[in-house]
């Protein structure tokens, strides 16, 4: 795990193989592309503390898309940073407020019993 600088302003938190949100902070604007899963919150929270992010820097997480190996820490990610906007596809809100339905179909198409 560690952090990628990109740029002044951009840098990645490479957590886990192909696991590594992208975020964006300059003076007027933070925001993190993608939360990764849940199993990686902690190192995700670890990255962004040491991009000097704190609990009201970040403001937004910005979701490609609601599947679980992208946005699945996003509700304990948002408890850490509780002023962020979360920024999804209209069709995501609902299995973000309720998950269950989603991780069924994660679970029948990963083939875990």
């Amino acid at each position: 795990m560690g952090v990628k600088k990109i740029d002044p302003h951009l840098s990645y938190i490479d957590i886990f193989d192909m696991i590594s949100p992208w975020v964006y902070k300059d003076e007027n604007l933070c925001f993190l592309v993608d939360s990764g899963p849940m199993i990686y919150v902690n190192p995700l929270n670890n990255g962004l503390r040491k991009l000097k992010i704190g609990e009201n820097d970040l403001d937004y997480i910005l979701l490609t898309h609601i599947h679980i190996d992208h946005a699945g820490s996003v509700g304990e990610l948002i408890e850490s940073y509780p002023q962020a906007r979360v920024v999804c596809h209209l069709n995501g809100i609902e299995h973000l407020v309720n998950p269950e339905k989603l991780w069924k179909k994660s679970v029948k198409v990963l083939g875990i019993p």
